[in-house]
């Protein structure tokens, strides 16, 4: 018997699918659950706050910003906006430095922004200014990501060995601070809500689950929303008409505030409603951007879709890209045209930040931020793309192959 065990060829994996250029609806999409993506070692576990299998309301991390999850940012309605309006203000005020911006004359949007996006999430999750510190810790995120996408070798010199150690690093790192909030430190900012977050047992998350839930979190929003705010002025440089009336609404806004062409205000939760045309620009640099071209799921049982059996255990990788530049359902979809928003999308057709309870967490932080930042562009700086023809790299993110280099100055009066 044993050997004829041995003789019995191995039972294989269950295999993975590729879905494309059609949507699921959501009866199929409920019986897909979440796939983990990436390496454990590196990502993390799934964290139990992000799962939201013991009663813990994901939502609730960063409060009210995420209520209005899947809508746009001018429909947001919560005291918590308010708060994280505020912070970003305070933080564009006085890091955003697009005055140094303008005395270079030649920037690259991706490397500029990114510095800029980075220092928001430290000021926001774990309340850190900028410092050699969190250059070291945006360091250790870049070869974390670097990591994800590469073959697991644990071997030294490879990139995947590299990013266990800068993993270890940020472990670190955050451990001492989450120590130094039980001891004296008091913060008003994510990490703080992890650590006083209960589930409907009133058990709080462990540390190890407050650490993974912080650098989960980072690693998923870190990196888009600067490549969501780089292809806004990428595209807003080549549309100069849509780029003229989100200026024409944005001074307005500001000199009904005592500002003027040069100098944008603070933007506050009664502004929001107001930015129409904005809000249409930022959903249309992301629906084009596809910054997450695809979603990770594992079919939880047999599903029937359209003649086809997706048997239980299979993975199902869906091309989002496909779905968001199909003409089926956007009319002329690669061109940058925000007037498409002034209707909703066909159901189940936009899915840049995912759907339903599995919905990207900061999906209303990255709207924020690429509404704030392109209200200070706009009213008081001008932009021309160097290289306009410029190649697209695809992986890992879609961005120019020159990072979006431009010509950037003050707005000529």
């Amino acid at each position: 018997m044993q050997d004829q065990d041995q003789d019995q060829p191995a039972r294989p994996k269950p295999p993975s699918i590729f879905a494309a250029a059609f949507r699921f609806r959501g009866a199929c999409m409920c019986r897909l659950g979440r796939r983990p993506w990436g390496a454990p070692h590196l990502s993390g576990p799934l964290p139990r706050a992000n799962l939201d299998l013991a009663g813990v309301d994901l939502e609730a991390m960063i409060g009210g910003v995420l209520e209005s999850a899947g809508t746009g940012v001018s429909e947001c309605s919560s005291a918590e906006l308010s708060h994280a309006l505020a912070v970003e203000e305070e933080l564009l005020k006085r890091i955003i430095t697009l005055r140094d911006w303008a005395d270079k004359g030649t920037i690259v949007a991706a490397k500029e922004i990114k510095q800029v996006t980075f220092a928001n999430i430290c000021k926001m999750f774990i309340s850190m200014e900028p410092s050699p510190l969190t250059d070291k810790i945006d360091m250790w995120f870049g070869k974390l990501l670097d990591g994800l996408r590469a073959f697991p070798f644990d071997i030294p010199g490879t990139t995947s060995h590299t990013a266990r150690k800068c993993r270890q690093k940020l472990d670190a790192v955050f451990r001492e601070e989450l120590q130094a909030r039980k001891m004296y430190k008091e913060c008003d900012d994510l990490m703080s809500g992890l650590m006083q977050m209960k589930d409907e047992h009133g058990k709080k998350l462990s540390d190890e689950e407050v650490v993974h839930n912080i650098i989960s979190l980072v690693i998923a929003g870190y990196e888009s929303t600067t490549i969501a705010i780089m292809w806004a002025v990428y595209h807003l440089a080549k549309s100069p008409v849509v780029l003229a009336k989100l200026r024409e609404e944005n001074v307005a806004m500001s000199k009904s505030k005592g500002g003027s062409m040069s100098t944008g205000l603070m933007i506050t939760h009664d502004d929001i409603p107001k930015m129409k045309y904005t809000a249409k620009v930022v959903e249309e640099t992301i629906r084009m951007a596809n910054i997450a071209p695809m979603v990770h799921r594992v079919a939880n049982k047999d599903v029937e879709y359209r003649g086809y059996t997706i048997p239980k255990g299979w993975a199902v990788l869906v091309w989002l890209r496909s779905v968001h530049t199909d003409p089926n359902y956007y009319q002329d979809p690669l061109s940058f045209n925000p007037d498409r928003w002034d209707g909703p999308a066909k159901p189940g057709t936009y899915q840049v930040f995912g759907g339903g309870p599995r919905i990207c967490a900061g999906n209303m932080l990255a709207r924020l931020q690429v509404t704030i930042i392109l209200h200070h562009l706009c009213v008081g700086y001008e932009w021309e793309l160097i290289n306009p023809d410029a190649q697209i790299n695809y992986l890992p993110h879609p961005r120019p192959v020159d990072g979006a280099a431009m010509t950037f100055r003050k707005l000529s009066t």
